[in-house]
């Protein structure tokens, strides 16, 4: 059994969120990235993001999740965020 990768790419979207979007969806307009591998469902997963630039009020997130074992389950994620 493993999680969905729109799952994952769901809970990496609401912490996004939480982080950048100042906790309100309506300030994402861009979500993507490549589901790379599995995630078992109850098992803990890490969001890696770092912001990487802020232009034309728009603020640029890159990211990556990583499952339980440390293995790559979304790469070249982007995120962006009205400001």
């Amino acid at each position: 059994i493993i999680l969905q990768g729109t799952c994952t790419w769901a809970l990496a979207g609401e912490r996004l969120i939480d982080r950048y979007g100042r906790g309100d969806p309506a300030w994402l307009k861009r979500l993507g990235g490549r589901f790379h591998g599995m995630v078992v469902p109850g098992q803990p997963i890490r969001l890696r993001a770092r912001q990487m630039g802020r232009a034309d009020g728009v603020v640029s997130v890159a990211f990556a999740v990583e499952n339980a074992e440390g293995e790559l389950a979304i790469t070249s994620g982007v995120a962006e965020f009205a400001v």
